[in-house]
């Protein structure tokens, strides 16, 4: 402990600062530094405080993040599950053959499976005429899975369609199938940045 020995009667430039050295022996403190603590105020106290919280804050939010991804992941796992015990052998091939089934069977599409160079699985659609922007187009489309919604309800799909010279390539459209009802809802997307129609947006929970 530091003692200061300041009579009130003084004026502060007599002011000085001691420590203990022994029972009765004090020895004057002559370094500003050493008596700077005296002086500390309310908002250093606050800031020293806020720097040593500041680790316990980051931690938590890492927590936090891997506890969501942790759920969305649970999410995906009940689904195929519920999927699986309907004597559903590949949930995502039963989506996509929903999506042939009840919209692109109709445009005269085909549907044969592949995979791609990383084992992922397509689905060939052939040859198909589209409008991209103000002009008509003959593409050459596949019907690829793309990930879980948000909301864990729906798979999300994508035509990508690419001309036969295989310079350009297009988002065509872009499905959600519910997994509940077994129904399939087009976004009307044409990149992956746009938000889709409204109705897509009540099934995924992406808005």
């Amino acid at each position: 402990m530091i003692y200061s020995l300041i009579p009130r009667f003084l004026d502060k430039s007599e002011h000085y600062f001691c420590e203990p050295v022994g029972i009765f022996a004090r020895k004057p403190i002559e370094s500003d530094q050493d008596i700077e603590f005296l002086y500390e105020t309310d908002e250093t106290q606050e800031s020293d405080k806020a720097q040593e919280e500041q680790p316990q804050e980051e931690q938590t939010q890492k927590e936090q993040s891997k506890a969501e991804s942790d759920d969305e992941s649970a999410k995906e796992d009940k689904v195929q599950k519920e999927w699986q015990d309907q004597n559903l052998k590949d949930p995502y091939s039963e989506a996509a053959r929903l999506i042939y089934d009840q919209i692109l069977k109709e445009k005269g599409c085909s549907f044969t499976e592949g995979f791609d160079a990383k084992g992922n699985t397509y689905y060939d659609l052939g040859l198909c005429g589209e409008t991209i922007g103000s002009e008509e187009k003959e593409l050459s489309e596949r019907l690829v899975f793309d990930r879980m919604s948000k909301n864990g309800k729906c798979y999300l799909y994508a035509v990508n369609g690419t001309e036969q010279d295989g310079q350009s390539t297009y988002l065509v459209e872009y499905y959600a199938v519910d997994l509940k009802t077994k129904s399939v809802i087009p976004s009307g997307k044409r990149s992956y940045a746009q938000t889709g129609s409204r109705k897509y947006q009540e099934a995924t929970g992406e808005y």
